[in-house]
């Protein structure tokens, strides 16, 4: 099989349909670049908002952080007392008083 490049053969030489079909796919083809390009705008600009939301949801979070005053430690290991089970710290700052009493 044998194949002419286009950039080769002087543009004089072309018949008028494929004059037609490269102008058809030079439009094609900058029509194509231009929704690339809206695309990656559309996307970093999906990527903006997401950090701009997510950096007021933390903001929201940080501001109802209260300063947890203990460790909510559930099991100890008898012999050695080393923790076996503990409360994350996460989840002991949003529990009641009277969940995290020690008894």
């Amino acid at each position: 099989m044998y194949f002419i490049c286009l950039a080769e053969i002087p543009e004089d030489d072309f018949d008028i349909d494929t004059k037609k079909a490269i102008k058809e796919q030079t439009e094609r083809d900058k029509r194509i670049q231009i929704q690339q390009e809206r695309e990656e705008l559309a996307r970093l600009e999906r990527i903006r908002k997401q950090k701009e939301y997510n950096g007021t949801l933390m903001t929201q979070h940080e501001q109802k952080q209260l300063p947890v005053a203990f460790d909510l430690v559930l099991e100890t290991d008898p012999n050695t007392n080393d923790i076996i089970i503990e409360v994350d710290l996460m989840l002991v700052q949003y529990m009641k008083q009277h969940q995290g009493k020690r008894k």
